[in-house]
């Protein structure tokens, strides 16, 4: 294990909070992150080390519940299964601890939950250090939710920014609440699958789409930039958002796979830089979904109560 004692600090961090905020990532893609990011070759006992030591290993057969992984943490970290975001108007809107997507209520899925230290040093690093908010995909299927008009509005309105933050665990008890303060313009980057949303979202692409290889997948992708224009689901409620970003497709003959939308400007980010952002979060985008849809339709299956 020699290789582990010259991990940088902040790489051994990396590392681990990729692997608490999608526990699907296998050895091989958070090694090409590493590579890409730091330069650096990390081997798969290396990588599977870091991880038995944090209590992230995933074990084998079926997958453990959430209240057998909590066993497993420091006395001085929990789980939180859900995120609360307070809005100044008295609004808001609910995150899955593991920031997938915006929730309509705090019933959320168990195997969303995610450690509270790591919850807290994401929001410090959004809030404090402007480190984008990069959730999987935007909330909604056949029309987007308000709350996800909330979470736009909460990073462009001064008078509908967050103002807290409160943490909720498996049996959804309060755990912690985080006064926020005034973080001025922040950024936040989403998904948006072809599926969704049909007849709310506008969607102007430009003609070309360039290829785009990412690195740590090793894969091949296709870009262009993206104009998008989400209409809100009840009209009362509020006008359409327009949002910059880029369309991503597999292949050159392919239909448009994803969109991928943020409040960032053309001078702050370019299309290669946003797909990085995004993908360097979410690497395995089938993966991701599969795993995601799966828990879902369990949890439709047996809800868990608070």
């Amino acid at each position: 294990m020699g290789v582990i004692h010259k991990l940088r600090p902040e790489v051994k961090e990396f590392i681990l909070e990729k692997k608490r905020l999608e526990p699907s990532l296998s050895c091989r893609t958070i090694a090409a992150l590493v590579l890409d990011k730091y330069k650096i070759k990390l081997s798969k006992s290396s990588a599977n080390y870091l991880f038995k030591q944090a209590g992230l290993s995933m074990p084998v057969g079926r997958r453990s519940k959430p209240e057998l992984k909590e066993a497993r943490l420091e006395k001085t970290d929990v789980l939180a299964r859900c995120i609360k975001a307070s809005l100044l108007d008295g609004s808001g809107f609910y995150l899955d601890g593991q920031l997938h997507t915006i929730w309509r209520s705090a019933q959320i899925p168990e195997d969303f939950s995610a450690p509270v230290s790591n919850i807290k040093g994401y929001i410090e690093n959004v809030l404090k250090k402007d480190h984008p908010w990069v959730l999987f995909f935007a909330s909604g299927y056949a029309s987007p939710t308000q709350e996800l008009f909330e979470f736009i509005l909460s990073f462009r309105s001064p008078e509908k920014r967050i103002a807290q933050f409160i943490l909720y665990n498996n049996k959804l008890d309060e755990l912690e609440k985080i006064n926020i303060g005034d973080y001025g313009k922040r950024h936040f980057v989403f998904g948006v699958w072809p599926w969704q949303f049909k007849e709310y979202i506008k969607v102007n692409t430009a003609s070309g789409f360039i290829p785009f290889h990412f690195a740590p997948g090793k894969r091949e992708f296709y870009i262009t930039e993206a104009e998008a224009e989400l209409l809100p689901p009840e009209k009362d409620k509020g006008g359409a958002v327009k949002l910059r970003g880029l369309a991503l497709k597999t292949g050159p003959d392919k239909n448009v796979y994803l969109t991928i939308l943020s409040n960032f400007t053309a001078q702050e980010i370019n299309l290669n830089e946003l797909a990085t952002l995004y993908l360097s979060h979410w690497p395995d985008l089938e993966g991701a979904l599969q795993d995601f849809s799966g828990k879902i339709e369990q949890f439709r299956k047996n809800p868990a109560g608070p």
